[in-house]
């Protein structure tokens, strides 16, 4: 039943040759949250809610989708980069026979390079801050990445919103919280460098590798 199509867009990250380089560090593991390096590792203790929240959730318009949704988002805690299934596809199914299903991988079998996923819109951001709980959306475009510093890799795309045509994207505060924008806006990811060197060697989802999510334009000016 397709009540949450958590896979409809996705990042996906390639190894064609090399990787990057290693600095020293300690690979994420546990339910709570320690520190990696110095700097926050994110992790998510659930969701939880009592049953008025649920007749709240039952009252809303198209309860019948949400409320299933969030009974998959409370069970399997879809954090930000906790999914592995993936939209990309090495050909179309209906050429290769792969298996078809609502939010899982089609065909892997990439000929030229390794792929795995980064981050999927819907996801939770479970890091401390102002952004948490929040969830990555919008249509991501424009997609970058740089060298935050020694030990970070920050992962740069633009949420693009088609507002009340399509659908809007979640108010972010901007100067300390004293106003809210909608719209379009600039997400960013930040992954630890000496995990991310391991990444596509390994079979850990990037969740284990994240350590800060935020939005990359806090102060505005009028």
């Amino acid at each position: 039943m397709p009540v949450f199509k958590y896979a409809a867009l996705c990042f996906a990250a390639s190894l064609v040759h090399g990787k990057a380089e290693s600095s020293s560090g300690t690979g994420i593991r546990g339910t709570e949250e320690r520190e990696l390096q110095g700097r926050p590792v994110c992790e998510d203790p659930g969701l939880k809610w009592n049953a008025m929240t649920e007749a709240v959730l039952k009252s809303t318009a198209n309860s019948e989708v949400l409320l299933p949704a969030m009974v998959l988002y409370r069970d399997e805690g879809y954090t930000v980069g906790s999914i592995t299934d993936m939209l990309a596809e090495a050909a179309d199914a209906s050429a290769t026979d792969a298996p078809v299903e609502n939010g899982k991988s089609g065909d892997t079998d990439f000929p030229f390079a390794n792929v795995k996923v980064l981050a999927t819109m819907g996801e939770r951001n479970a890091c401390n801050g102002p952004y948490k709980g929040n969830k990555l959306n919008g249509v991501p475009d424009g997609v970058g990445a740089y060298l935050y510093d020694d030990a970070t890799i920050r992962l740069v795309y633009q949420s693009e919103s088609y507002g009340p045509l399509r659908y809007d994207t979640a108010p972010y505060p901007v100067n300390d919280g004293a106003a809210k924008f909608g719209g379009s806006y600039v997400h960013y990811i930040d992954y630890d460098r000496s995990l991310m060197a391991d990444f596509m060697t390994n079979k850990d989802p990037a969740s284990s590798m994240v350590t800060h999510v935020g939005t990359l334009i806090e102060t505005v000016y009028n």
